[in-house]
């Protein structure tokens, strides 16, 4: 239902270099894969860099996946069509002119009308000289991280904050506020409950129950949200948690482009 390919936005590196290398998996048509945070079911992909002596990878970098319904009202983060999960590359500042292999190995649970859990492994190869030069694949790079959601505060048309707000009567239980507001003249944010979407991180100690738009305090400029979460039985609060809040706005050109910004709630002031 998968086929991967392995690219890099570099054609050719030089010593110390950061390039991006990237794991982009083509989808066939009416399936699916999961995003970190699966959802109600599914398991996320596992993506491991075998690189040479010397480089270092950084995080996995997620576009923002969509949200699907499957069969017994289950609700998944997915992504269809095709993916790119990508992370940067450090290259080691002492290295040879010739070429580098690298590697990957990855494993993901592919779905349609059944789950399929899939692997493949897949390699590279770059020239190392000077001057470094972008690949064929560049583009592809700048498509997918465009749809990576900056954490608030860092994107230029956008802010937003989150916080907890009066603790529930259930000492296990909180609620939050997330808040997204503009201030590019040209970007309409669609005050809609159907244009926004939340993604929670992935942890073992929470459970997301509900999601909400206030709509009597949100507007075309600003969206107020309300998200109840619950500290599942055993668990501690983590220090921190947060996620992704997706929405829909209507631009200078009257398109409809989405925006996202990663949100962090702390929880140090509930920690026993």
């Amino acid at each position: 239902m998968v086929d991967v390919r392995l690219v890099s936005d570099a054609g050719r590196i030089g010593p110390g270099r950061k390039f991006r290398l990237g794991l982009l998996f083509a989808i066939s048509e009416g399936s699916h894969i999961y995003w970190r945070n699966p959802g109600d079911a599914g398991l996320p992909p596992q993506v491991n860099w075998e690189l040479p002596d010397g480089f270092v990878a950084g995080p996995l970098f997620w576009p923002v996946p969509e949200r699907l319904e499957e069969p017994g009202g289950l609700s998944v983060n997915a992504y269809t069509d095709s993916v790119l999960l990508f992370s940067w590359v450090q290259a080691p500042a002492m290295l040879d002119d010739g070429e580098v292999e690298l590697r990957v190995k990855a494993d993901w649970l592919a779905c349609r009308k059944i789950c399929v859990q899939e692997a493949d492994s897949a390699v590279v190869t770059m020239a190392v000289a000077e001057p470094a030069e972008a690949s064929a694949d560049a583009g592809l790079f700048e498509q997918f991280a465009s749809l990576v959601p900056r954490p608030a505060g860092q994107d230029p048309r956008l802010s937003g904050h989150a916080r907890w707000i009066e603790s529930n009567a259930d000492p296990g239980v909180r609620t939050g506020v997330l808040v997204l507001e503009t201030a590019d003249p040209g970007l309409r944010l669609l005050n809609d409950e159907g244009a926004v979407l939340f993604f929670g991180e992935p942890t073992g100690d929470l459970d997301c129950e509900s999601f909400q738009l206030d709509s009597r305090h949100s507007s075309p400029v600003k969206l107020v949200l309300h998200v109840r979460v619950r500290r599942l039985e055993g668990h501690r609060w983590p220090n921190s948690w947060g996620g992704v809040l997706s929405a829909r706005a209507i631009n200078e050109s009257m398109d409809t482009v989405s925006v996202a910004l990663s949100y962090s709630f702390s929880h140090s002031d509930v920690n026993p």
